[in-house]
């Protein structure tokens, strides 16, 4: 084994799936829309920064949206969560007439002075009640580590 090629992104990186959801049915607060969704504790121990990414699908009416507001919660102990930090309010992400629309939205945030454990929770919002649809997925991505993190291997 030898150093990683500069290429090799998951020696510098961590990537953690902080939440799913099954099908989301626009219902004025139910069947999980407008139901917050509490992430994964992610172990931040030697990376300076990430980026949360919520991928979804979506059907939507005409003029119908999917929005979603995003926050971030510190551990010292990964167990004990500080008062959640937004990182966004409600904010629109996809608007109508979309059948099978595919999209993300990302949230960049500086890990930097952070405690060690945080978690992003993140709440799906449909416009519409009953016909509207999504399903959502958040994913963190640790970047910025003062170490390799992971094992490689040098396949030259």
């Amino acid at each position: 084994m030898g150093a990683p090629h500069i290429s090799d992104i998951q020696a510098y990186i961590k990537e953690v799936t902080c939440g799913v959801s099954g099908t989301i049915t626009a219902a004025n607060s139910g069947s999980g829309d407008n139901v917050a969704i509490t992430g994964a504790s992610i172990d931040r121990l030697g990376y300076g920064s990430a980026v949360f990414c919520i991928a979804y699908k979506t059907t939507l009416a005409a003029s119908e949206t999917l929005s979603f507001a995003v926050e971030y919660q510190e551990s010292a102990d990964g167990s004990n969560w500080d008062t959640a930090t937004a990182i966004q309010a409600s904010t629109v992400a996809a608007t109508g007439a979309l059948t099978g629309g595919l999209g993300r939205v990302t949230f960049p945030l500086n890990l930097e002075g952070k405690k060690r454990y945080i978690r992003f929770n993140f709440t799906p919002n449909l416009s519409a009640s009953g016909t509207d649809t999504a399903n959502v997925a958040g994913v963190a991505i640790l970047g910025g580590s003062d170490a390799l993190q992971v094992a490689y291997r040098d396949w030259e």
